[in-house]
């Protein structure tokens, strides 16, 4: 998925947010309105997942396996101070979650920013 292409329909990928344990998240903009979501893609199990646990390695289906949780907890959580999950879609060897764009940056940066949270 390379910036600039389209990924859903109508919605441009961006550029690259930030990357995590389990993948990345990448900015969307819908072409027409420019409203802005926050694609994350989480690595899901599957052929290569099970093949690195066989081999001994297991952090495939570790990554897999913690995908699934971030997942299952977004799906879950409703609060007025957490993104909302909007939407997801499996495809290939990802689990894309369509959240809610904060903007600003990294929230551990903007703590270490502040004195009174350090």
């Amino acid at each position: 998925m390379a910036a600039g292409g389209e990924f859903v329909e109508g919605w441009l990928v961006a550029q690259v947010l930030g990357e995590g344990a389990y993948g990345e998240v990448r900015l969307l903009v819908h072409a027409r309105s420019g409203a802005c979501v926050a694609l994350k893609a989480l690595r899901r199990g599957g052929e290569g997942a099970r093949e690195g646990a066989a081999e001994g390695a297991g952090e495939g289906a570790r990554e897999a396996e913690g995908g699934a949780r971030e997942a299952a907890l977004h799906r879950a959580l409703r609060h007025p101070h957490v993104l909302r999950c909007l939407g997801e879609r499996v495809h290939a060897d990802r689990h894309y979650l369509f959240l809610e764009y904060a903007q600003g940056g990294e929230l551990f940066d903007r703590i270490g920013l502040c004195p009174c949270l350090t």
